[in-house]
């Protein structure tokens, strides 16, 4: 169309130029023939008039042709500007948006979008009305201030999430943009508004949906962190926040490392970056268990096992990365408890091996010292040497009961004990315990303090106290330990777990560091240690609680930093003393004349337990072994009244050889003899239930009793 009227135009010029080049090529020649014609008036006025009405014609003709270009043009204006008028109203009409006009603040026009949107039927139920009247009151001085703006000033005016209101009264969100506009001669606003009700329902159904997301996210005790494909933090849940001691404001990706530090599993080398597993993850590296270490300035480290993956959309774009973080700080602490663990066990049984071994040798000393005794008789110069010798041998026997309580060897057996005798025979095993630069200190009762307990585990109590007394203590100090007697009435303030009555005050007290509130309010609780690792199980306090609570005891802890610790342990007191394990140095010695058969595989033990028996009338068959022991007895059954065995034997142990006995004369009678319980020999089935037993070391007086009990039953 444009190059048609281009074309039109052109043709239009040349038509123009035209005529003006006839029109002057014609007057030239009227002017030419009128010179040779001026002599003859006549034809002169003629050819004048010939002149006037060619220039009419074509002046005529010319203007016809501009008049008629210029009526084309107007029509083809008039029918654009009709086609175009219809084409935007139908646009309008046909628009999504609500479209309206306003004048004066009153609706001027509105399309059938912006009707259906304030729920009208006709336009003409708005015409007139003020537009601040279709928007919810909360918004009215905005919308005033809109109007007067557009109106006066002729700005144009945006605005989002405002709310209009139907006819009905019920209100929806829109967003709105007004641009001014004259309408029938007054200034007003063209508006366009947009019903955004149903994305402000998505946005708060994705912000719903969001949040419930998070919630999820917070309630697993896996962190949990995401990035996008640009590697900036986008989600991230409250473990994470605690794993890597970060505060609960919001805090940029860049500055998280300002809280926290990244190390290899040794605790020691930082991470790089290209082994961190978000890194890792977001360039492809599937990462699965992958230990690390996370340290937070403010808090203890973590040991972290880290999984992750890139996120890769359906049509393999990369997304992003997420990674889960387990928290493993406690499995790693039991492994390290269990080491430990392994490592007391592995001394324990050391430690029970050797009293074990050196019970043997006590039993030969105590009883070469007795038979010295009785060979050499009242001899002043030799008694007092003598007596020294069962003496040591009596506090070696003590100690080597020590031992088995450190092994764990001794089944629990509460006996009437003094406590101030635990702590005498104690005390020479802990100053070993403790070392050189830590001062053993006791101060005890001046009267016996009789208490029902298990010796040994009280024992390992006082132990497990003092070791810990000498941690706290590494430049020395001192550590003391009384004993008193003490009564809960009405008038006193009753130890926690303590009923009324009198009881037993055991108390050890140290100079070392001391602890805060915060330590005092654990230390009894399984597992936990202030030591450094690999120095402490954080189990022998929460054993000592045990132990003590079994005794129908209470223990208690008080301390302050700087100012050392005092354990207070209070247990019950009974009236009399049962446990009588001081050996009767009397030398008159129960004898008989029957035949025994003693089986011992240690040959010093041997050696001295028929001459103990020898000395005092028995005839005595002697093997090294179950086997020897099982030919002797088969060739003199009848002959034997009792047989003396070893328990642990190399070959056949000491039950075998019992039950071998037994078929080949049921009724013969068996003393078994061991350096170890017999409680822990039957838990390990060593031993028969129906057992006569007698626990090494043990002083010939008791040896001897004991075998002329069974003899004579």
């Amino acid at each position: 169309m444009i190059r048609d009227k281009a074309r039109l135009d052109a043709i239009l010029i040349r038509i123009v130029v035209a005529h003006a080049l006839v029109t002057c090529l014609l007057f030239y020649l009227t002017d030419v023939y009128e010179f040779a014609l001026v002599h003859d008036p006549a034809r002169m006025h003629f050819a004048s008039a010939i002149n006037g009405f060619l220039y009419v014609i074509a002046s005529s003709s010319l203007i016809y042709l501009l008049l008629r270009r210029y009526a084309a043009r107007v029509r083809h204006s008039t029918a654009e500007l009709r086609e175009s008028e219809a084409r935007y109203a139908v646009l309008i009409e046909n628009s999504r948006d609500g479209i309206f006009i306003q004048t004066g603040g009153r609706f001027a026009y509105l399309n059938a979008s912006a009707c259906a949107m304030f729920g009208v039927q006709s336009p003409d139920e708005l015409l007139g009305t003020r537009v601040v009247e279709r928007y919810h009151s909360a918004y009215h001085d905005k919308v005033l201030e809109r109007i007067r703006i557009i109106n006066e000033e002729r700005r144009p005016v945006s605005t989002t999430d405002e709310k209009c209101l139907r006819m009905d009264g019920t209100s929806f969100d829109v967003d709105l943009q007004a641009v001014p506009f004259i309408h029938n001669g007054e200034n007003g606003a063209l508006v366009f508004f947009r019903d955004i009700s149903r994305r402000k329902q998505a946005e708060a159904e994705m912000e719903k949906g969001r949040e419930f997301l998070a919630a999820i996210l917070d309630c697993i005790e896996d962190g949990v962190m995401a990035c996008d494909q640009n590697g900036i933090l986008t989600i991230f849940n409250r473990s994470t926040r605690r794993f890597h001691g970060l505060p609960a404001e919001p805090l940029p990706p860049e500055r998280w490392a300002d809280h926290y530090d990244i190390f290899e599993p040794d605790g020691e080398t930082r991470m790089r970056m290209e082994e961190i597993p978000l890194f890792k993850a977001l360039h492809g590296t599937e990462v699965t268990n992958q230990e690390m270490i996370i340290a937070p300035k403010d808090a203890p480290p973590l040991h972290i096992l880290a999984t992750g993956r890139q996120l890769v959309g359906r049509n393999g774009s990369k997304l992003g990365a997420v990674v889960s973080m387990h928290d493993i700080t406690a499995i790693k602490r039991l492994e390290e408890h269990l080491h430990q663990t392994q490592k007391m066990e592995s001394i324990g049984t050391l430690a029970g091996g050797v009293a074990h071994d050196f019970n043997n040798i006590l039993t030969v000393i105590m009883g070469s010292c007795t038979l010295l005794m009785m060979k050499t008789g009242a001899n002043p110069e030799l008694e007092p040497f003598v007596k020294q010798i069962l003496d040591s041998s009596e506090r070696a026997a003590k100690l080597t009961h020590s031992l088995l309580a450190f092994s764990r060897k001794q089944t629990i057996k509460p006996l009437p004990v003094d406590m101030n005798d635990i702590v005498l025979t104690l005390k020479d095993f802990l100053e070993r315990i403790i070392g050189e630069d830590v001062h053993l200190e006791t101060a005890l009762s001046p009267n016996p303090l009789i208490v029902s307990v298990d010796r040994g585990q009280i024992e390992q109590v006082l132990m497990n106290l003092a070791v810990n007394a000498r941690d706290a203590m590494p430049n020395g100090g001192g550590l003391r330990i009384e004993t008193s007697l003490i009564e809960i009435d009405e008038r006193a303030v009753e130890p926690k777990g303590c009923s009324r009555g009198v009881y037993v005050l055991i108390t050890v007290r140290d100079t070392g560091f001391g602890m805060d509130k915060s330590t005092r309010g654990k230390v009894f609780e399984p597992f936990f240690t202030t030591k450094e690792p690999g120095r402490g199980t954080g189990l022998g306090l929460s054993m000592a609680y045990g132990i003590i609570k079994q005794h129908e005891g209470t223990i208690e802890v008080s301390s302050e930093p700087g100012k050392g610790t005092v354990f207070s342990i209070y247990l019950p007191i009974r009236q009399k003393n049962g446990d009588d394990t001081t050996m009767n140095k009397d030398l008159r010695l129960p004898s008989g004349n029957e035949t025994l058969l003693l089986v011992e595989d240690d040959d010093a033990v041997r050696a001295l337990n028929g001459d103990i028996l020898a000395s005092v009338g028995y005839d005595v068959v002697a093997a090294s072994s179950g086997d020897e022991a099982l030919r002797l007895f088969e060739r003199r059954p009848d002959d034997i009244s009792l047989v003396i065995l070893d328990v642990i034997m190399p070959g056949m142990n000491g039950k075998e050889l019992h039950d071998r006995l037994k078929l080949i004369r049921p009724q013969v009678k068996i003393l078994f003899a061991s350096g170890y319980s017999a409680d822990l020999l039957l838990q390990k089935g060593v031993v028969p239930n129906d057992v006569n037993f007698l626990s090494k070391p043990f002083a010939p007086h008791l040896f001897l009793g004991k075998v002329r009990d069974l003899i004579d039953q």
